[in-house]
């Protein structure tokens, strides 16, 4: 799933505010710096942020797991499973949607680097 996810990934690339990225070390796609999918490389379901209450029914009816890495719920995040690729495009449209309803993400600027002690 790894090269659908990729593939999907450059399809979005010419969309303005659109950033390719990484979270929790698993690539994502951002929009102004907020994320809205990722891959889980372990089972190679897209992981989508969406509204509660859309994830709360798709959780419930099935056509969705809950996301939670290390026992903790992320409560608008679902998981879609890898079987599901066909459902992949349209879920990821909602997602950038919801993405677009969040302020841009300021970066921070990187802290300059402590200069190193001089050996002794």
């Amino acid at each position: 799933m790894q090269i659908e996810f990729e593939g999907l990934r450059d399809a979005w690339a010419h969309r303005p505010e659109f950033e390719k990225g990484t979270m929790m070390g698993f690539p994502c796609m951002r929009r102004k710096g907020n994320f809205f999918a990722s891959l889980e490389k372990d089972t190679g379901n897209l992981i989508l942020k969406l509204p509660r209450a859309d994830v709360d029914a798709m959780v419930a009816d099935g056509r969705g797991l809950a996301f939670a890495p290390a026992g903790r719920t992320f409560k608008e995040w679902v998981a879609i499973p890898s079987e599901d690729f066909e459902r992949w495009e349209p879920l990821l449209e909602e997602a950038w949607a919801f993405a677009g309803t969040f302020a841009a993400k300021v970066k921070k600027p990187k802290k300059p680097k402590k200069p190193k002690k001089p050996k002794k």
